[in-house]
This record gives structure tokens, sequence and C-alpha cells, in this order.
């Protein structure tokens, strides 16, 4: 009876969160309560409907279930997933084979939630078949689809469930079994094949996430690529897909990504020059650095002494798409800080990293003198800091600047929660604060004698630099 009320009316239903909701719960109920024993009388009743697409049992309302055409291929949609649950049940290879092509055929209605969980099912069902050639024919009529520049947004993206979906139920070495990275790569690289590449790439990172992430290393390039395209679809598509992928990503797999987006901004940090063609890259990239904090903060700390500095000078770029993509990853690193007493400073920090002026400068350094620290330092708070202080220790800063800094970093060495958050930074800093000792300043001297001493008393990494001062 619920099952002849779902098909009926709910995944008939004209309005499409109710279509959708019912067409899950139909096929949750039938893959859980179906069994060998019933599974004919089930099967009995969700072919009726996918011959005709009509219903006529009422239940317990006056007027009779909608029955026309749009209700009709509504419905068709929906019971393909109860048949997909039934066929969990099956022993004949043909007999699941045709499901799964009927399922395949299915993928393109346009709603995300039936696509999945059609593809929850193809993954159950593929296991089943140990033909090759029947899995190739299946992977290649998909990807093809799912790349064709002729097909609809929905085919485009149902396509890439499909592919993803079979890549998960016959194991990680499909992929190169039947070529697919290879064919995502070039079609990468062709401007109306670019799209859907990218849709499957996403749904492949969703459904097998850290078994993709050594591909990742090799398709990130021509994603990044992909976003400056002059199409606002392409772009659209390239900017889901790195959503998914950094939000998906291990430690690991951030230690291989880092390298390749730093990549793209050059040897050198020290210019904002945009070419025309590479700006909307540049934004691309801004983008995947602002959400690496989130990641493993942690983890990320040894890579943000060389993030911060991009970012900072990605914010002076006379293009406003790349300045106001670094500035909200800049915001992005600054809201993972845990320290509430550096946090309450975040605005004036920000303002200091992007305005050359000393006096932006001085108003964190009396901000952050003027606080209790009551909470350990965090490596977020150490990275979006240690610009600020560094800058203030160098030669051509007023002794006022050197020594509250001096103060801080002294402070902030006795506080800080994992030493290794500071490590990128202690080359630097102990080489400006022998340059303060050496010096004429004499009321300096002291306090940066002390904070050489904290850095040396609490970070290992400062020893061998350390060295030299020993010949």
């Amino acid at each position: 009876k619920l099952i002849q009320f779902l098909t009926s009316w709910a995944i008939g239903d004209p309005h499409d969160e109710c279509r959708s909701l019912g067409c899950k719960a139909l096929g949750d109920i039938v893959s859980k309560y179906t069994n060998e024993g019933n599974s004919d009388e089930v099967m009995k009743l969700v072919k009726n409907i996918l011959s005709s697409g009509k219903a006529t049992d009422k239940g317990a309302y006056d007027k009779k279930p909608p029955n026309s055409v749009q209700a009709s291929d509504f419905r068709k949609e929906g019971t393909v997933l109860a048949l997909g649950a039934c066929a969990l049940h099956f022993k004949e290879v043909e007999d699941i084979t045709s499901i799964l092509d009927q399922l395949i055929a299915t993928l393109t209605t346009p709603s995300e939630e039936v696509q999945n969980s059609i593809a929850l099912t193809i993954v159950q069902l593929v296991k089943k078949i140990k033909e090759s050639e029947v899995i190739e024919g299946m992977v290649k009529s998909c990807l093809g689809k799912s790349i064709d520049p002729s097909q609809k947004l929905a085919t485009k993206i149902g396509m890439a469930y499909g592919v993803a979906a079979i890549v998960k139920g016959k194991g990680i070495m499909t992929l190169k079994k039947y070529g697919i990275i290879t064919v995502l790569q070039t079609a990468c690289n062709e401007g109306g094949e670019r799209e859907g590449a990218l849709y499957v790439i996403q749904q492949l990172d969703v459904f097998l996430k850290l078994l993709f992430e050594p591909y990742v290393l090799q398709l990130l390039p021509s994603i990044i690529s992909a976003s400056a395209d002059s199409s606002s679809y392409v772009r659209e598509a390239a900017a889901g897909c790195i959503k998914v992928i950094m939000s998906n990503l291990s430690n690991h797999g951030v230690k291989l990504v880092l390298p390749v987006i730093l990549g793209n901004f050059g040897e050198s940090v020290d210019s904002a020059e945009e070419n025309k063609e590479d700006w909307r890259a540049k934004v691309a990239s801004l983008t995947i650095l602002g959400s690496v904090g989130s990641i493993s903060p942690k983890f990320v700390g040894q890579y943000l002494p060389k993030v911060i500095p991009i970012l900072i000078v990605q914010h002076g770029s006379t293009n406003n798409k790349v300045k106001e993509a670094a500035t909200n990853a800049l915001n992005a690193i600054v809201s993972t800080i845990q320290n509430p007493e550096i946090s309450s400073l975040s605005t004036k920090i920000l303002d200091a990293l992007v305005d050359g002026s000393g006096e932006k400068r001085l108003y964190v350094l009396e901000g952050l003198i003027a606080k209790n620290f009551v909470h350990a330092i965090d490596t977020p708070s150490t990275s979006i800091t240690m610009p600020i202080i560094s800058r203030c220790l160098r030669a051509s800063s007023p002794s006022t600047h050197k020594r509250l800094a001096c103060l801080i970093l002294a402070t902030f060495c006795e506080i800080l929660e994992d030493p290794s958050g500071m490590s990128g930074y202690a080359e630097e800093l102990v080489d400006l604060l022998i340059g303060v000792l050496l010096s004429g300043q004499s009321q300096v001297r002291g306090v940066a004698a002390k904070a050489l001493g904290s850095i040396v008393r609490h970070l290992s990494s400062s020893n061998a630099i350390l060295e030299g001062l020993l010949d």
C-alpha cells in the first residue's frame, strides 16, 4: 500500500521538492524491505507503472491521482529507483544489465537528488557484472555523453554521476583500465568539452574521496586553466569542482596540491602584474589558497608563511577581481583564528597587512601589547601576525615599532600552541633580530635579545640558524 501511494501520488507530484522526496523515499523503502520472497510482486507493480506511467490507486483521497503526460513522465523516472532496488535481488546478468541501462538512461532527470539516488543503486548493481566489455560500454557511453557539448546540463551532470558510480562500484583501477583520466585531461583542454569533464571530475572526487587524490594532482592545472575560460558555464563548473576537491582534500593532499597552486604565481611573489588571459586562473588559485587554512591549520602551518605574502602582494593587483579574491582569501584564513585576543584585532591586522603605512602596523602592535593573553597562539594567528612583526623589525622601521615587535614576539614564543607553526618564519626572524642587536639603538637591543632567546628556547629549527653566531 505504501509503495502504491508513493508511485501514485508522491513521485508524480508537480512540485519538485515533493517529487524528489517521494523518489528518495520509494527507493529507500524498496531497497530496505524488498527480499527474494516479495521481489516478484514489487517488480510487477514497478513494470506496470514503467510501461504506462499511470496509476489508478487513489487511496484515501476522493480524486484520482494525476495521469497527465507530465505526471506519467515523472512517475516513470521515479519508478526506476524502485526497479534498481529490486534488481539487487536478481542473479541473472542479462536482467541486471537491462535494468542498469534503464537506470543510466534515467540519470538525465533534472534533479540531483534523484541522480544521486540512482547512482548509489548503480554502485551496488555493477558489482554483480563480471563481463569487462559490458562495463566498458557503460563507461564509454556515460563519459561520451557527459563531455558532449550538445547535451543539456542535466544530461552532463547525470552522466557524470554515472561514470563516478561505475568507478566506485568496480574499483579505482577502472580509471586506468578504461583510460578515463586521459579522456578527462584531453577534454579539459577542449573548449566545448570542458564543462562536462569538470562535472565528471567533481563527481569522481565526491564518490572516491581519498582514493582520487593522486589523480587530482594531474588534473588540477587543467581545472585552474578552465577557471579562466571565456564561458561563464565552464567557469561555474570549475568553481564547483575546486570547492568539492578542497573540501575532500586530506593533509597529504594539501602537501601535493599547494606547490602546484603556488607555482601559478611565478617564481617571485614581488609582482602583482596581470595578463589579460590569466587573471581568472589567479582568482581560482587565490580561492584555493583561502580554503587551505581551514583544512588542517596545524598541518599547513609550514605553507602559510608562503601563502600569506602571496595574498598580500595579489591584494595590490590592478585587477579588481584578483584584489577581491585576495581579500576574501585573507578573510578566510583570519576566520580560522582560534585565539580570541588576536581574533578581536582581525580587522586592524588585515588593514596593516594590505596597507604599507607604519601607522596601521603601530595600531596592531599597540593592540597586541594591550592584550592579556590567556589562550594559546594557534597557527593561523601566527601566520597572519608574523608578516607585520617582521616588517616592524626591519632597519627602516622606527625604534618604537622594533621594541613593541620584540616584546610581542617574545610573548608569542612562550604561549605557542604548536611551535612548528612558526618554524617557517624562524630564519627570517633570527636574521632580523640579529640586525637589531647589531644596530646602534641601545633601548631596543635588550628586548631583541630576550626575543631571540625565546625563539631559541622554543623553536628547535632555530638552532641550526644560530650556529653562525659562534664563528
